[in-house]
């Protein structure tokens, strides 16, 4: 489905934000903690790609 047809969703987007933001603040100088914190970022964005079909 091309991007134009996608419907804006604030909520969606605002979402987004905050994981880029725990993205960002990620500590690679503690690798257990980067590492469980990565896996769950990849869960959430596993869940939002499903709900929302995207």
């Amino acid at each position: 489905m091309p991007l134009t047809r996608v419907e804006k969703n604030d909520n969606l987007q605002t979402w987004f934000r905050k994981m880029a933001k725990s993205i960002e603040s990620l500590d690679f100088q503690d690798w257990t903690s980067a590492g469980r914190q990565t896996n769950q970022i990849m869960t959430a964005l596993d869940e939002v790609q499903q709900f929302h079909e995207l």
